[in-house]
């Protein structure tokens, strides 16, 4: 790798990006983000003027990219399910606890792989990452209307068992006021 390019990655990963210098193309990758995780784990996928590719994740050659593309994929699938056998607010909260990092980490994904659009491999892969983007933003989407949802059904039980609450209790004060005043007229007649 040119010195320039590890000259320019840094301590820490920093954002998910693209550079290229003299043929050689390093793309800045992250992990699949974990919730009320602060720091990002990036993956460097280098691929020389010669177009051999190389990683830190196992696989050399394009099925480097190709794996963390899956990651994502599966992670997104694991959520779908997750979503499908939710049951409640605070399942549908956690979810979108889950997906926000998610949903940012998979869009700067797709934005590095564009960086790159100009190398015929990479069109393929950031096919893929928009095809990630959609589908996460969708089950993000989803879990957001889910949540609205269960939110105004709960409400919307509260409201009814309130007006039952209310009803009972006027009821129990009419009860009330006939009985006590029954009482109170009943003592005046025994006297008379």
């Amino acid at each position: 790798m040119p010195p320039l390019l590890r000259f320019r990655l840094g301590i820490g990963p920093g954002r998910q990006r693209t550079m290229q210098h003299e043929g050689h193309l390093l793309m800045v990758l992250h992990d699949v983000p974990q919730c009320h995780d602060q720091q990002r784990t990036g993956q460097l996928f280098w691929r020389n003027p010669e177009g051999i590719w190389r990683s830190t994740i196992a696989g050399d050659g394009t099925t480097g990219v190709e794996r963390h593309l899956a990651i994502f994929s599966r992670t997104i699938d694991h959520l779908m399910a997750d979503f499908d056998q939710a049951d409640g607010s605070k399942d549908y909260f956690r979810l979108l606890e889950d997906l926000g990092p998610l949903v940012r980490s998979t869009r700067n994904l797709h934005g590095a792989l564009e960086q790159a659009r100009d190398v015929h491999e990479l069109i393929n892969w950031r096919d893929e990452a928009y095809s990630l983007v959609r589908r996460v933003e969708l089950l993000q989407g989803d879990a957001k209307i889910a949540l609205d949802f269960e939110i105004a059904r709960q409400a919307e039980t509260q409201a009814e068992a309130s007006h039952q609450m209310a009803t009972s209790a006027h009821r129990l004060n009419v009860l009330e006021t006939f009985f006590s005043a029954g009482d109170f007229v009943c003592p005046l007649r025994h006297a008379i």
